[in-house]
């Protein structure tokens, strides 16, 4: 089982040839020196803000975390010694894993692709995806969409590393568009739209995931002066509707009507 206890960890100054990249437990296998000159430039001017994590082995230093940074030292700086953070206590595969990917999962610079291949190991290794989440101090929300993402095509990945689609559209095309040729020509049609618009082009491909391309400006500007919409519930939705409605003494539509402009907010289409 992954180890739930802060990591007891000694900062030490060691000898930068004494050290390993631990291949079988670092997150990141792409990109991995792409950007590596900036980052070197970075660490020479401000310093090293954050050490990479190792565990003794053998008279060396297995590096669990920390990749990038240690071969912008090695190969580009080329420092004799650099700080690192030591483990008190060896973990096995599996935690140093876990240990790689805590500290990961929330830069922005590391590829969706060896974050979702990663969650899916995790989930087989730890038996379900509530265990795995936990594990990685992430919500059971956030995960299953590192974990869905293993499943989008890779043109729309190389996209989205390449920085042309977002991660999150990726997701949302690969679950709408079952051929990847025309989520491809889609990706490179929503791409370049603002929110707004790009949002009425998601639902008329949720409507017709096969609509023409050709069609799909028009319909999708359709909607962009709909001010009345009929929404239809589930018989528990709309149970729990007229609850609401009991509740809080308004009418069904009042609290629809609220509750949609709520979201509108949260998700910054309205002010």
């Amino acid at each position: 089982m992954p180890q739930q206890t802060t990591l007891e960890r000694d900062l030490q100054n060691v000898n930068v040839k004494d050290i390993d990249v631990w291949d079988e437990v670092n997150v990141r296998h792409t990109e991995v020196t792409v950007g590596l000159e900036e980052l070197a430039a970075s660490i020479k001017e401000i310093g090293l803000q954050q050490p990479p994590l190792v565990q003794k082995s053998n008279g060396r230093y297995k590096l669990i975390s920390g990749q990038r940074r240690f071969l912008a030292i090695r190969d580009i700086l080329h420092w004799s010694t650099m700080p690192v953070l030591v483990l008190k206590t060896p973990l096995d595969i599996l935690n140093a894993k876990i240990a790689s990917v805590s500290e990961n999962i929330h830069k922005r610079d590391v590829p969706s692709s060896d974050l979702s291949t990663v969650c899916v190991y995790l989930k087989d290794k730890l038996g379900s995806e509530k265990a795995a989440a936990k594990a990685l101090g992430i919500s059971i929300r956030k995960f299953r969409e590192h974990l869905q993402y293993e499943g989008v095509p890779q043109e729309l990945k190389q996209m989205v590393e390449e920085g042309n689609l977002k991660r999150q559209d990726a997701l949302r095309l690969s679950e709408i568009v079952t051929d990847t040729k025309t989520a491809v020509k889609y990706a490179n049609e929503i791409a370049k739209l603002p929110k707004p618009k790009k949002e009425r082009y998601f639902v008329v491909l949720s409507q017709n995931p096969k609509i023409p391309l050709s069609e799909l400006p028009k319909q999708a500007e359709a909607l962009k002066y709909k001010n009345k919409v009929i929404i239809h519930f589930t018989d528990k939705q709309a149970l729990a509707l007229s609850q609401a409605s009991i509740k809080y003494d308004s009418e069904p539509e009042v609290i629809s009507k609220n509750a949609v402009i709520e979201w509108l907010k949260k998700e910054g289409l309205v002010d």
